[in-house]
């Protein structure tokens, strides 16, 4: 499996490798890099996100499924919102070759003729089988024998048949969901949280959930109003509820829950880039709140309920 390096929010991105000073950005080189035009999955152009341990450029709908596969698989980074904390390894890393290099060297070597590649129109479900093959099965690589087969695109607009009534892919089919957006979350602060410890004061950190994606934030010891500040990035279906649970750290028993808030975002008036911040209790516990905000960034027209609107004075209540 393919080697990355975390991000460092201090280690400045380095100048692409044949890059003169004062010319093209190393964002704007690697853009422009022959072989970069398309989303290595589906073909769709000018993509906006990247693959990081694989090396591979990929638009917006691919990436909601590259979230899903774990970061060991795919570690999904945005061009505009994480570029600036790549580290210099990063950038030359992804600029020591292309997403069309990449694809017929290793990633798509030879996919067999059954197997159609997905197009930017092709519905989610399709998307996501042939992304979990090529990323997670790894069955596209080369291997002894192999010879050199390139993938077929399926045609645009493309849709699987409707499932038979009542069956198990009626089921499965059911549950997949085209991605929207991606909502930036930073979790804030907690104030006046419950004490969970018997001796001392609670430890406590932030699981936030977003339909089938996970995050955490960092544990801070021996505070009842934490502050964190730690934002986080999800792809978001339009329709899933943000559930944040907030925790104390217990080094050797179970952690215990300091409460839970289930937060519906669908009827927020949630608009395209603006940030929107609430305070709220949280349930199952005599007392504790939750400081939280939402950044809706880079919604399609597909089935999206948000749209990019005038900018308005925010609401009570919220922060534009």
């Amino acid at each position: 499996m393919a080697q990355f390096v975390e991000p460092s929010a201090a280690a400045p991105a380095a100048a692409a490798p044949g890059t003169p000073e004062g010319s093209a950005s190393p964002l704007d080189a690697l853009r422009s890099l022959t072989g970069n035009e398309c989303c290595a999955d589906c073909g769709s152009l000018r993509p906006e996100w990247c693959s990081m341990n694989n090396r591979v450029l990929i638009c917006i709908r691919c990436a909601g499924v590259h979230r899903s596969l774990g970061v060991d698989h795919s570690f999904v980074q945005s061009l505009t919102l994480d570029f600036t904390s790549w580290s210099p390894e990063q950038v030359e890393a992804m600029m020591a070759s292309n997403t069309a290099q990449r694809n017929a060297e290793e990633l798509e070597f030879h996919v067999p003729a059954g197997t159609l590649k997905p197009a930017s129109s092709t519905p989610v479900d399709d998307r996501s089988a042939y992304i979990r093959a090529k990323y997670v099965d790894r069955a596209f690589r080369p291997a002894e024998g192999r010879e050199r087969l390139a993938p077929v695109h399926m045609p645009e607009e493309a849709a699987s048949p409707p499932p038979a009534e009542g069956s198990g892919a009626e089921a499965s089919s059911r549950g997949m969901q085209e991605f929207v957006g991606v909502l930036s979350v930073t979790i804030h602060a907690g104030i006046n949280l419950i004490d969970a410890d018997v001796i001392g004061v609670s430890d406590p950190y932030v699981v936030a959930r977003l339909g089938t994606q996970r995050q955490k934030t960092t544990i801070k010891k021996n505070n009842l109003n934490p502050k964190w500040d730690e934002t986080f990035m999800f792809s978001w279906d339009g329709r899933s509820n943000l559930f944040l649970q907030a925790w104390d750290y217990d080094r050797s028993n179970a952690d215990d829950s300091l409460g839970t808030l289930d937060f519906s975002l669908v009827d927020m008036n949630l608009e395209d880039g603006v940030r929107q911040e609430w305070t709220l209790p949280l349930a199952d516990v005599p007392h504790g709140l939750i400081r939280f905000s939402v950044t809706p960034q880079f919604f399609t027209a597909l089935n999206a309920p948000l749209v990019r609107a005038p900018r308005a004075a925010p609401a009570a209540g919220t922060t534009a």
